[in-house]
């Protein structure tokens, strides 16, 4: 959102998102029977407004969605919106997954090195040919 007239704006804006899906047969069956309401909090600065996250869809039973966004409380006499934009952005599942196994695989690899140096590091006593043994303290008894 952008288009304030005053250096910064900073206000708690309730909205209301309702979704819908739209099937085959066109019809738009509520995803939601109830509008989902709750407060975002909106801050700008020199007309310009930071982003706020409107929704969140966990997977797509659709392939079409009706969305309809409700924005209150933003009258006031100090500022006036001139335009929203929407941003639609989405992830790939399947990248997210071997995006995980790769950070799962990276600790595992992690902690064996670090466990191997570990032990490295408390055995690393040295052995010379001539038989001396450095590091180590050897207590021999003679019978």
């Amino acid at each position: 959102m952008h288009g304030f007239n005053c250096e910064e704006f900073r206000k708690n804006i309730p909205m209301m998102v309702a979704i819908s899906g739209v099937t085959q047969d066109t019809s738009v069956p509520n995803i939601r029977v109830d509008a989902h309401n709750h407060t975002r909090s909106l801050h700008c600065t020199n007309g310009l407004c930071d982003e706020i996250i409107v929704l969140h869809l966990g997977y797509l039973n659709y392939t079409e969605y009706v969305i309809t966004v409700t924005f209150y409380d933003l009258e006031n006499p100090r500022f006036s919106i001139k335009n929203v934009n929407f941003t639609l952005k989405m992830y790939n599942v399947s990248f997210s997954q071997v995006e995980i196994w790769f950070r799962f695989i990276f600790v595992v690899f992690t902690f064996m090195v670090t466990v191997s140096i570990t032990i490295h590091s408390h055995c690393s006593d040295t052995l010379y040919p001539d038989g001396r043994i450095d590091g180590a303290h050897i207590k021999i008894q003679t019978a």
